[in-house]
């Protein structure tokens, strides 16, 4: 929030890891964690392993996409929302 400092998520942490090494270039990469003297073993744990924070999808069919929808050819509408996310959650 660049006020304070917090631990990371499990979220974060995931994201951040998974970009260690080249694409394409490395086989494995490389994810060095420098833990404060302060973190308890179950809170590095939790980081590591822990459930991510659900993804939630913000999909909302507008007048707007409607409209850019429309000026190209074979789309249909109906299907843009069939093929989003947010159907894919609602399943």
């Amino acid at each position: 929030d660049g006020v304070g400092t917090r631990m990371i998520t499990s979220g974060e942490y995931i994201q951040m890891s998974g970009r260690a090494g080249r694409r394409n270039k490395d086989k494995n990469g490389v994810c060095i964690l420098m833990v404060g003297e302060t973190m308890e073993k179950e809170e590095m744990r939790d980081m590591m392993v822990g459930d991510p924070i659900p993804l939630i999808s913000k999909f909302r069919l507008t007048y707007t996409m409607l409209l850019n929808l429309a000026r190209i050819r074979n789309t249909r509408p109906e299907e843009v929302v069939v093929q989003s996310f947010l159907m894919f959650q609602q399943q």
